[in-house]
């Protein structure tokens, strides 16, 4: 569709000031006069009637039921009846609203649910003054922190307060705090929205995490932290690598996006249902349960390993696995997929490699990461091969 905006415009001796919008069914003419709106469509010089149908699919265009809202009605009641929220209504509708439109509509209940008790401290007054860290109740070694059992969002002043320096050595100090302040926000917020507490059972539900584990594979601490990651970057483009903790997850995160789809990702997670369907995707294209087992504990050991400094071969495995399944997938899909659509998807998981200049970036030694090399070949061999198959999309 074109839309063409005319100051004036003669069309036979009807009319000669409209708008005129060229669609599929011809072209409209929009008519306006004392607040009221007619639509003709100029059939050779002269304007007529549109059918019923033409009329319908028009007025379905402009009446803005394909506008997206800002934010639902209950979103806006909740916010504003809860005390601890009410006071930074207009701040925090931004990202209230992001959720909401995140959040597969299967899971807002709980989204819900949760503002309406939330217990929210920003601090951002205290973020200038001068705090004993060994004794505030707000000294935490995470820039914020979201508590499941409580449901309580605290974000971290000394956190906030180190963020500060350093913001004050870029180009655009306000900017570079209140990016990073705002995506750390964001991502305990998904916490939030993905969280769920048994009261009976004393277990806390978090993305795809189980705390405490009733067995080791209910254990997804840095799958969840990824993906909520991924979440506070969709929300705040322009996060630096080195500002997240949990950039290498994320990473991974946006791997299996392009090997088991968006859908699958998000609704696992906000359904805190672990990773038993994502596992079920990755078992149609590898009929071997135990390789996609494997892989999930493997990201659970590399995260437990963030701040470990030693050789390991840990994140090299979890890439090559991973580049074997996307292998699988690029496969499978050459009878139902275009090239261009295959062709972007192999591009997005190229730029999602854990690479050594990431590594770097984020202050870790890239020789520490034993077959790192051997798997970013794994990748680029296929992509080779899948760039010297074109022909089989022709």
């Amino acid at each position: 569709m074109i839309l063409i905006d005319y100051d004036i415009i003669e069309i036979g001796d009807k009319m000669n000031k409209n708008d005129i919008v060229i669609l599929d069914i011809g072209n409209i003419v929009i008519h306006r006069n004392n607040g009221m709106v007619n639509y003709y469509k100029e059939v050779e010089g002269e304007l007529v009637e549109l059918t019923e149908n033409e009329l319908k699919e028009v007025e379905e265009i402009f009446s803005g039921s394909n506008n997206t809202e800002y934010y639902s009605e209950k979103l806006e009641l909740i916010t504003k009846q809860n005390p601890s929220l009410e006071n930074n209504y207009e701040y925090l509708m931004y990202f209230f609203d992001f959720l909401e439109r995140v959040i597969p509509e299967n899971y807002h209940n709980n989204f819900y649910r949760n503002l309406e008790t939330l217990k929210l401290e920003l601090n951002f007054d205290l973020i200038n003054q001068e705090l004993d860290g060994s004794t505030s109740k707000y000294f935490y070694t995470e820039a914020g922190r979201y508590n499941t059992r409580k449901n309580e969002l605290i974000m971290d002043v000394s956190s906030h307060q180190e963020l500060l320096k350093i913001s004050q050595k870029t180009e655009n100090p306000e900017q570079f705090f209140w990016l990073h302040t705002n995506a750390t926000l964001l991502h305990e917020l998904s916490h939030m929205a993905s969280s769920y507490y048994d009261e009976k059972a004393c277990l806390s539900y978090c993305g795809y995490d189980l705390y405490p584990a009733i067995e080791k594979h209910f254990s997804n601490r840095g799958l969840t932290e990824g993906m909520t990651e991924v979440i506070a970057m969709a929300g705040f483009p322009g996060t630096i690598e080195i500002a997240s903790g949990y950039y290498i997850e994320a990473l991974f995160i946006n791997q299996l996006i392009q090997i088991v789809g968006k859908k699958v990702m998000a609704e696992s997670y906000f359904g805190n249902e672990g990773t038993s369907k994502i596992e079920d995707e990755l078992n149609k294209l590898i009929d071997e349960p135990e390789i996609a087992s494997v892989l999930f504990r493997r990201i659970e050991d590399n995260f437990n390993l963030r701040d470990v400094k030693c050789q390991q071969t840990v994140l090299a495995n979890i890439q090559s696995t991973l580049v074997t399944y996307f292998k699988k997938k690029i496969e499978s899909s050459y009878e139902n997929k275009d090239f261009s659509e295959l062709e972007n998807s192999v591009n997005i998981f190229e730029a999602m490699l854990v690479t050594p200049e990431k590594l770097e970036v984020m202050e870790k030694d890239p020789h520490n990461y034993i077959g790192l090399d051997e798997s970013i070949k794994e990748f680029y061999k296929l992509k080779e091969d899948f760039l010297n198959n074109k022909s089989v999309f022709k």
